[in-house]
């Protein structure tokens, strides 16, 4: 059996020299993104990405129906409030024919592929 990943965690690490005649630089780490999947599929479900100051910048969510095709992305405030949202549509061959991209008042534009 497989393993699948279930989630990454992907650090940064800075070498500060605090004045030029410094001879070892101060490391600072933190925490820039980190990945949550599915695992029974390896689908990304959400990814987060943190300033420096390890807060929370945004966010991007990930929707898909049981077939595993990507239905719906969200990009969220660190609060939680939708700053935009896409949802798909797939076409007989699994691949995305509409895509709608939903705004604050409810309405939505369409794009279609060919």
């Amino acid at each position: 059996m497989d393993k699948k990943i279930k989630s990454l965690s992907v650090y940064r690490k800075n070498l500060v020299l605090k004045s030029s005649v410094d001879e070892e630089p101060a490391e600072q780490e933190f925490l820039i993104s980190e990945s949550l999947y599915e695992p029974a599929f390896g689908k990304l479900l959400k990814e987060t990405q943190f300033g420096e100051d390890g807060q929370v910048e945004q966010i991007m969510a990930y929707t898909y129906d049981e077939n595993g095709f990507l239905t719906g992305e969200e990009l969220l405030e660190a609060d939680g409030s939708v700053l935009e949202k896409r949802t798909f549509e797939p076409d007989s061959k699994g691949r995305i024919a509409n895509e709608f991209v939903h705004y604050a008042d409810g309405s939505a534009d369409r794009i279609a592929y060919t």
